[in-house]
């Protein structure tokens, strides 16, 4: 008899430590197939004043999968920061060290931007409006990175387009700068 509770005994112990080690798998995979894959944040910086990155197309791996979006053109906040010219700020994107590129695009309020929701914008792509570029700069330095720009006033897009070292991890970025008069 107590070698059949012993066996019982033994039993639920393995049952308990089988019906756990499910339990971990199953949230371990959920946090790994289910948690979102996306890129990093950019932020651009002016005066103290910081404007958070709308993000356009991407491919971003992570250790587990990998996931690809693309946008119709650069997204940005829906409004603009408002800065003076010569413009100095600080851009900020992602961890790590990713190659960036730069683009800085005059646009008017009436270029057709369509609303992606109640917080950004998409701008239609058209290879003319990337040509028509009146800044197109790679930045290979490890970031922050500090931008000097004289622009006249006018509305502005900042593209950022960031390549990170390794297989399927990039992103654009866009934000949007209204340069006003002192």
């Amino acid at each position: 008899m107590r070698r059949l509770g012993a066996a019982v005994s033994n039993l639920l112990w393995s049952l308990w430590v089988a019906a756990l080690l499910a339990v971990a798998l199953f949230v371990l995979f959920m946090v790994a197939f289910l948690w979102p894959v996306r890129p990093p944040g950019a932020v651009l910086t002016v005066d103290g004043v910081e404007q958070k990155a709308g993000l356009g197309s991407y491919c971003w791996d992570s250790w587990v999968r990998g996931i690809c979006s693309t946008s119709g053109g650069p997204v940005t906040p829906s409004e603009p920061l408002v800065v003076h010219s010569p413009v100095r700020a600080e851009l900020r994107v992602g961890d790590g060290q990713p190659s960036i590129r730069l683009r800085v695009l005059p646009v008017a309020q009436d270029d057709g931007p369509r609303d992606t929701s109640q917080s950004a914008r998409m701008w239609p792509f058209t290879r003319e409006w990337f040509e028509s570029a009146l800044v197109d700069q790679a930045i290979t330095a490890a970031g922050p990175h500090e931008l000097r720009l004289a622009l006249d006033p006018g509305l502005y897009v900042l593209s950022v387009s960031a390549r990170w070292p390794g297989r399927g991890r990039d992103a654009s970025y866009g934000f949007l700068l209204s340069v006003v008069d002192r």
